[in-house]
């Protein structure tokens, strides 16, 4: 097995020149060939985006005129071979773990049984890793990556077709073959049957090329100076802007030019507007170059201390790490400008606590401000009055919900024996009662009566 598609040294998800390296090998095997025989081995919904399933049989019999390159997108043209019709395209998204190996048509009639090319993500890792679980997305930082830039062949790829995280395979007239794996699916196929669904698809919000429409030096200015928001960093990554960079080469982009990433692109000068279109053709070109032929890439771009921690440049230059559009990016101190605010952050609080350690060790301290001592002052009597006050065992909720339930059950008893040892009342009165009372009252009433009778008679 041979195996290409290399950016030496490097474990990584497919940018630009991994899909362009899996479109030129689709062109130089398929291209001009009829399809044979096209099925998913995995009816995975997820991968094959609705209705991509029901469609593939629609390709049995056509002919792949073309294979173009969209960003990180592969787009198979497919045509009747005889007559007239509607060409229907098939687009392969590689996502983070996407492979594509490939069987030629001689090593097919010659009943090899490592009879595979193999492109992939990762093409510098073993056969034996590529395939599977240990494929990684990205490289650690901290952490040294092993060189791996000759061919490598392993037992677990010489199987045709692959046995692992296979989701479509497609044979040719020829007797090539192409199988499509996805281990953490998150790559995308699509049938698209016309004009009118490529415009629906995503596809269609893809800004221009890097590599192979990129528009010219002051059209390219103009179209930063339109950007009102973000950073240079995030207008790269920006995929409706300009599709087909990703982290690394964006940040290889920005070194080469010596601008910040966090610069606002509207902020760029002409001259920085120029220098940064011409590296981005640099590094695009001589990554595919590099992902073609296995040329190492040149010794001074940053790609060679990305995931070292602590490293530095040819000339001494500090490379720090910091979040710039929603991702880690590598600045070079110096070059593209000076850290920002979270790196300073982090430096100023490493800082602060070993003065505080040093200062705790000796037994001395800083004079502090009115404001500051005062501050303190309410924090220490704060202190100091809740180390005064009794401080009560704190249960456990079970125990607190036990014992509040047996509190309230108390306070009912109390209450209810409260209530039994008061005299009771009638509550209505009898008729006896009230007459009774009737007569008491008259009888209340009777002397002041009788004595305003006899003042009269007299």
């Amino acid at each position: 097995a041979e195996y290409m598609g290399q950016l030496p040294g490097l474990i990584q998800m497919p940018e630009l020149p991994e899909v362009e390296f899996a479109a030129s090998r689709l062109r130089a095997l398929c291209c001009g060939h009829t399809v044979r025989k096209i099925s998913a081995v995995t009816r995975d919904e997820i991968v094959f985006v609705s209705p991509a399933l029901d469609r593939l049989d629609r390709l049995v019999g056509l002919r792949l005129e073309r294979v173009e390159r969209i960003g990180k997108h592969a787009i198979l043209v497919f045509t009747p071979s005889r007559g007239s019709g509607v060409p229907l395209k098939l687009t392969l998204h590689f996502g983070m773990t996407g492979v594509v190996q490939f069987s030629t048509p001689a090593e097919s009639t010659s009943g090899s049984s490592s009879a595979s090319t193999s492109l992939d993500s990762s093409a510098a890792v073993p056969a034996a890793r590529r395939g599977g679980l240990k494929l990684k997305s990205g490289a650690s930082m901290g952490k040294e990556i092993p060189q791996h830039n000759t061919p490598q062949q392993s037992s677990d790829n010489e199987v045709w077709p692959p046995q692992r995280f296979l989701k479509l395979l497609c044979e040719f007239d020829n007797g090539a073959e192409f199988a499509y794996c996805d281990a953490r699916r998150l790559g995308r196929i699509r049938v698209l049957l016309s004009q009118e669904e490529w415009a629906k698809s995503p596809l269609s919000k893809l800004g221009f090329d890097a590599h192979d429409a990129l528009p010219v030096p002051t059209e390219f200015s103009r179209l930063l100076r339109a950007r009102k928001e973000g950073s240079i960093k995030a207008t790269l990554l920006d995929q409706s802007f300009m599709c087909g960079l990703g982290n690394w080469m964006a940040d290889e982009v920005l070194h080469l030019s010596s601008i910040d990433p966090r610069t606002a692109p509207r902020a760029l000068s002409d001259a920085q507007a120029q220098t940064l279109h011409g590296n981005i053709a640099l590094v695009c070109s001589t990554a595919v170059a590099s992902n073609t032929d296995g040329t190492p890439l040149p010794a001074h771009w940053l790609i060679h201390l990305r995931w070292k921690h602590g490293a530095k440049s040819e000339h001494g230059h500090k490379v720090v790490y910091e979040k710039v559009g929603g991702r880690t990016t590598a600045i070079v101190v110096g070059v593209q400008g000076q850290p920002g605010r979270s790196c300073l952050k982090r430096a100023q609080r490493k800082a602060k606590g070993s003065k505080d350690s040093k200062g705790k060790k000796d037994g001395g301290e800083e004079k502090e401000s009115a404001a500051g001592a005062a501050g303190m002052k309410r924090k220490r009597t704060k202190s100091t009055q809740r180390s005064t006050q009794p401080q009560q065992k704190q249960q456990p909720p079970r125990k607190r919900q036990k014992r509040a339930s047996a509190l309230a059950a108390a306070t009912d008893s109390d209450n209810n024996n409260n209530n039994n040892n008061k005299p009771t009342r009638p509550s209505a009165r009898t008729p006896t009662t009230q007459a009774a009372s009737k007569t008491a009252t008259t009888r209340r009433k009777a002397p002041p009566t009788t004595a305003t009778a006899s003042t009269t008679t007299a």
